[in-house]
Order: C-alpha cells, then sequence, then structure tokens
C-alpha cells in the first residue's frame, strides 16, 4: 500500500514535514527508468549490477492508451536498496514519469520498505514529461527542516535532457534547504556499485547526524 501525496493543485505544501514529523528523516528520491530499470544492452560494463532479470509491465499513457514496456533489472540493487528502506527513519519517495503506476513494477521487483512509499506528484512540462519533477519536490520538501537528508537519484541529473530541464533542476535547488545527495547514474545500467555506496555511506551519516543531542 502507498501513500499518495494530494494533487498537484491541493497538495499539502507541509508534507515532507509531516513526514519528518513522524520520524523520517532521510527521504530517498528515485525516479525509475534509467535508475532501476536500465534502458542498455546487456552484458554490463564492470562496476555495474549483474545479473539482470526481465518482465513486461503495461501501462496507461496518453489519452488512456495501454502500453506494454520491457523492464530489466538487477535483484542485487534491489536488495541494497531495500536494505536501506528497512530503516523506518528512511522514507521511499517515487519521483518518476511513471507516477502512480510506478507502485506495480516496483512491487514486481520485491521493492520492500518498512514505511509505505510516497509517490510525489508533479505536473508533466510544456516541453518535457521531466520538466515538472524539480518542482514537485521542492513542494513535497516545503518546510521540512533543513537537517533532513534527502538523496535524489534521476538519470536526468547525469546528462540532463535539456537545456530547460537542467536551467529548472538549478534554479528549485536553489531554494531547497534541505541536506542533499543527488546522484545521476547512467539510464544504460541503472545505480552502479559505487552509487550505491555513495548512497549507504549518506544516508549512515545523515541519520547519525540527526540522532545527535542538541547542543544547550
Amino acid at each position: 500500500m502507498s501513500v499518495p501525496v494530494d494533487s498537484i493543485d491541493g497538495m499539502k505544501k507541509t508534507y515532507g514535514k509531516d513526514l519528518y514529523e513522524a520520524g523520517v528523516r532521510v527521504f530517498l528520491v528515485l525516479d525509475f527508468d534509467g535508475v532501476l530499470n536500465s534502458l542498455g544492452e546487456v552484458p554490463f560494463p564492470e562496476g555495474y549490477f549483474g545479473k539482470v532479470f526481465n518482465f513486461d509491465q503495461p501501462a496507461v499513457i496518453n489519452d488512456n492508451v495501454e502500453v506494454t514496456f520491457p523492464i530489466c533489472y538487477s535483484r542485487q540493487m534491489i536488495k541494497r536498496l531495500n536494505a536501506i528502506l528497512a530503516d523506518d527513519r528512511v522514507q521511499l519517495c517515487w519521483l518518476t514519469s511513471w507516477h502512480d503506476q510506478v507502485l506495480k513494477p516496483a512491487a514486481h521487483m520485491y521493492m520492500k520498505s518498512a514505511r509505505p512509499p510516497v509517490v510525489i506528484p508533479y505536473p508533466d512540462g510544456r516541453l518535457s514529461n521531466q520538466d515538472g519533477k524539480p518542482g514537485g519536490l521542492e513542494i513535497f520538501l516545503f518546510d521540512t527542516p533543513p537537517e533532513a537528508g534527502v538523496v535524489w537519484v534521476d538519470d536526468t541529473l547525469h546528462s540532463g535532457i535539456s537545456y530547460t530541464h537542467t536551467e529548472l533542476v538549478k534554479q528549485h535547488m536553489a531554494r531547497m534547504t534541505q541536506q542533499f545527495l543527488c546522484i545521476g547514474p547512467d539510464d544504460r545500467y541503472g545505480i552502479s556499485k559505487a552509487e550505491m555506496t555513495q548512497i549507504e555511506d549518506f544516508v549512515s551519516a545523515s541519520l547519525a547526524s540527526q540522532d545527535e543531542p542538541v547542543n544547550g
């Protein structure tokens, strides 16, 4: 079961804050395609996760047209992510063009978390269905304490899909005050082993720092 955030128009701007007050200390914000769903050809180069598994996932796109997408993922990668998400101070947040349809392939991959996942809504941009992501994330995190850790993993952070998208990311990031780790995987292979270690280390450090007593 997921916890859907309100629609973009009526969304509670303190939703991230509400979760923080409920005990969340780190938000793990994941894209799907190019992050968990690898878009390249196998076998993968050294330093990436294998062995990969495949399945077909139906999804509804524009004008209620159903299309089937091939999914390629690594169980080793999922196992590492699940270990991070087993801590109930870590909140899984989906920020993807799949929107709430991501929950079906994620379940098929055996994604598990101590807390129900959140699907962060965002409006599709005028030029790209990716352009609304930074704004959606900013709204979600509005008024969340600056001590909170945020790991944002999206392949568009690797290469950028356009000048417009890159500028939007910069503009919104400048207004978000939380402690960020941004990871931009190579969309052909998804999260690398080195990037996964970065994520694990950041989450551990963020949790430890927020557990420290406040002086004075």
